[in-house]
This record gives structure tokens, C-alpha cells and sequence, in this order.
């Protein structure tokens, strides 16, 4: 899909819609306002049934155990799972605060709206992502505000994960979660998940005590909702580039490195800003 995501076609217009699909409960009621449909998107997706575990993507098979458990993440694990003492409780005001890659100053920004789950979401982040941070980010010419927009349950659980963590390590938090996307969203999400973040130090103690904060649940939400209504969101990952209103240039789907570059280069040169030299 070059214009929306695979996730829409097969996620959206089931779980999100109307209850139950592939095993993922539906958020669309906390979501997406009731007079809100989704739209129909350019790509089609194979029907699938609540057998079907597969997710997120429709070629994509169900992870085996052996896949979730591998021996290297066992021995990370090991080493790490008791690194983190859990906190009386989670400060959720900080929890939810934009999280911000790049400088604060930085003269153009883009807002990145994302679900854990979706694959072209992970394939921005893994193969796209280190090569803006690298030619723009890291530079000083824009920064990136990342907002979820979780499409699915298990993307839910990772997007609180991922904020009860300290805030300068929220992006590698992201990193882990989308690099290893395969491992975790399949089958038992929250029992593949609980596994995944050890690595990162989280204890079950903390784990827990994310996700049972509601406060916390409820605030990522919103957050998707206020970006569904403000800019007509209907897909992942969408990217509103300039403006944090409806001036900005929204940029939905699937995107590769080029393409995404000349529109920062774009914005820059009429905002007279010198772009970067590419490496």
C-alpha cells in the first residue's frame, strides 16, 4: 500500500470497526467517534477470521514460540529483568507529554503519528528513521514528535510500556518494540510483550503496574482521537509536517527516505533554511 496502510485494510475495517478480528479486541469505541467511518483505502486486504491469528499484516504468519523465545533475548534477560525498581506510582502528566526526538529549537518539525503494530509503521522507523535523525535531525534542522495512534490492542500495551519507561529512554523503547514487531504482536500479545521489554530492564512489577493504570490507557487514547478529528487520520503511520494545525502538510503511508527528504527539503528552503548535505 502506497497511500495507506495494509493494517487499515485488514485491522480497521474488522477490529476497529466492528468487534473482534484475528484475536485483537477492538479500541475503535475509544478511539473514533461513532459518526466517524473509516475510509476505504487503496489497497485490499484478504478477508480474515477471528481464527486467523495473523497480524499485523496479511502475508505475514504467526509467530512460533520458538520465534517469541530466542536464546539471545533469554540471556539479555537474565542479565536485566531485575534492573528496575517500580515506582509507588507512574507520574501519568509526564507520561503522556509529547515525546520529542531531536532539538527542542529545531526550525521545522514533524508529527509522527504511528501504531506499534503496523508494519510500515516499523518499516519507517527501522529503515527510514535513522537516516532522516542522521541528515536533518541530528543536525539541528527538525525534530520529530512522536504521537501514538494505536490501531489494535496489542499496540495499546506497547504504547504504555513505552511511556512508564524514563522519558530519555522512551525512542530505544520504540526501537526495541518495532525492530522485533513479529516477535511480540502475534498470538499472546501482553505474555510475548511482558518477555520482549525485559531485555530493557522492565520487571514484572512495573509491567503490571503500567497497564493497569487507566488514567495512562485513556490518555493515549485521547491523544489518537485528537488526531483523528484534527487531521481526518484514518491510517498509519501519517505524518503532519510543518505546522501542528491544519497548515501542515499531512504525508499518510507507506514512505521511503527520498520522498519524505525533499519534502523537509522543501519546507526548509521556503522557510529560507538551509538544508543539509546527505551522507
Amino acid at each position: 500500500m502506497r497511500n495507506s496502510t495494509a493494517l487499515i485494510s485488514a485491522i480497521v475495517i474488522g477490529a476497529l470497526i466492528g468487534g473482534v478480528t484475528m484475536g485483537i479486541p477492538s479500541i475503535r469505541h475509544r478511539l473514533i467517534p461513532a459518526t466517524t467511518t473509516a475510509a476505504a483505502t487503496t489497497e485490499t486486504a484478504p478477508a480474515q477470521t477471528a481464527e486467523n491469528k495473523a497480524a499485523p499484516a496479511p502475508e505475514q504468519q504467526e509467530a512460533t514460540p520458538a520465534q517469541n523465545n530466542t536464546e539471545s533475548t533469554d540471556t539479555a534477560n537474565a542479565a536485566k529483568a531485575n534492573t528496575i525498581t517500580p515506582s509507588a506510582g507512574i507520574d501519568t502528566k509526564t507520561a503522556l507529554k509529547d515525546r520529542v526526538l531531536g532539538n527542542a529549537d529545531a526550525p521545522l518539525t514533524f508529527y509522527d503519528y504511528s501504531s506499534l503494530s503496523c508494519p510500515h509503521c516499523a518499516d519507517f522507523h527501522t529503515n527510514v528513521l535513522p537516516r532522516i535523525k542522521r541528515d536533518y535531525i541530528d543536525t539541528g534542522k527538525v525534530k520529530m514528535v512522536f504521537r501514538p495512534f494505536p490501531l489494535n490492542q496489542p499496540a495499546l500495551l506497547g504504547e504504555q510500556i513505552a511511556r512508564c519507561v524514563p522519558e530519555e529512554e522512551y525512542f530505544p523503547m520504540l526501537d526495541l518494540l518495532f525492530t522485533n514487531q513479529e516477535k511480540w504482536v502475534f498470538g499472546d500479545a501482553k505474555a510475548n510483550l511482558r518477555q520482549m521489554v525485559k531485555v530493557a530492564g522492565v520487571t514484572d512489577a512495573l509491567f503490571d503496574e503500567c497497564l493497569q493504570n487507566k488514567l495512562l490507557e485513556q490518555g493515549i487514547v485521547d491523544i489518537a482521537s485528537d488526531g483523528s478529528k484534527r487531521f481526518e487520520i484514518k491510517g498509519t503511520p501519517t505524518f503532519i509536517i510543518g505546522e501542528d494545525n491544519s497548515k501542515g502538510e499531512i504525508v499518510s503511508g507507506e514512505t521511503d527516505y527520498d520522498s519524505f527528504s525533499q519534502k523537509l527539503d522543501k519546507i526548509l528552503m521556503d522557510r529560507m533554511i538551509e538544508t543539509p548535505k546527505k551522507k
